[in-house]
């Protein structure tokens, strides 16, 4: 009996997962990827993730013009034109989630936005009208989210 409870005991304490086990399995997953599409194809894919691509009163930002839908809100809610991106989710439940923790924890007018092409969920901490409005939150975006940004923020201007 005492055998039993200690190898019952050894197999729940070995298969119980830690966050270093997932770090290793998505260094892992991460390694196939970059070797499946070659180093310096993958290198130039991150490095376009991260580039400025317009210019805005002077200051390079990153504005990508997409086709996204709002999603979990009210069927009158209007969607700003611009909208300042803090975090991107695979899943509607994580982005509901985190946008809910904005609007709780730091009150601000966040969304979430479903883009068309990439099928990710996009968590707009707030939404402007003008470009100009957009970009000077997002250089201060640090100041005004105290909430760890999960992303590097970038402006989506919706289509």
């Amino acid at each position: 009996m005492i055998m039993g409870v200690a190898a019952l005991a050894l197999i729940l304490t070995a298969c119980h997962t830690t966050e270093e086990n997932y770090k290793k399995a998505y260094d892992i997953a991460l390694q196939k990827k970059v070797e499946s599409i070659g180093e310096e194809e993958y290198a130039k894919i991150e490095a376009e993730k991260t580039r400025a691509t317009t210019v805005i009163a002077g200051d390079s930002v990153r504005l990508l013009r997409r086709h996204a839908n709002v999603v979990g809100e009210e069927k009158d809610f209007k969607v700003p034109k611009y909208g300042v991106v803090v975090a991107e989710f695979k899943q509607s439940l994580n982005a509901l989630t985190y946008r809910d923790r904005l609007r709780s924890e730091e009150l601000h007018p966040s969304y979430v936005l479903l883009e068309a092409d990439t099928k990710k969920y996009l968590v707009v901490v707030k939404g402007f009208e003008e470009r100009v409005a957009a970009s000077s939150f997002l250089h201060d975006v640090q100041r005004h989210v105290k909430m760890k940004i999960l992303v590097t923020p970038w402006i989506i201007e919706k289509l």
